[in-house]
């Protein structure tokens, strides 16, 4: 298999950044477990200051990880297609995950994930939104970049 190219780019890596992140669905949830890693797929969606929209059962050990230490990290990847994947671009987002039942942010949840309407209504299930401290940037070999919070300039 041929490496296809990987999408292009802004060369401002702010937008490159919020580029990456908007194009994926689904992430690796890093939380912790009685102070050990512990890494779980999630889908996600974003609010307007690319905070990460999840949508959580309680029933899951990521949620229950996140209920007692909300730290977390995301990985948002998007390197699909590429014969080495350390040539695409990828997001790590670190913060501070916490139930939060805006309306709107729900709403959000839902129009990028229309499937999860099956569940949502649950009574194990909430949304929850992660305040993002900081997120590291990498757009290929030696394009690597930490940015702090805020990441989307309004």
């Amino acid at each position: 298999m041929t490496e296809s190219a990987p999408p292009p780019l802004p060369d401002d890596n702010r937008q490159a950044l919020c580029q990456v992140a908007l194009a994926c669905r689904k992430a690796a949830l890093a939380t912790s477990l009685d102070g050990r890693p512990y890494v779980s797929l999630v889908t996600v969606a974003f609010d307007d200051d690319l905070s990460p929209i999840l949508l959580l059962s309680q029933l899951a050990d990521h949620t229950r990880n996140l209920a007692a230490d909300g730290r977390a990290a995301l990985l948002l990847d998007g390197t699909d297609g590429l014969d080495n994947p350390q040539t695409g671009p990828r997001v790590t987002l670190v913060g501070v995950a916490a139930p939060d039942d805006a309306p709107r942010l729900r709403a959000r949840f839902l129009d990028r994930h229309p499937g999860a309407r099956e569940y949502a209504d649950f009574a194990d299930f909430a949304i929850w939104r992660m305040r993002l401290d900081k997120a590291h940037f990498v757009g290929g070999f030696g394009r690597a970049v930490w940015f702090d919070a805020p990441l989307v300039r309004t």
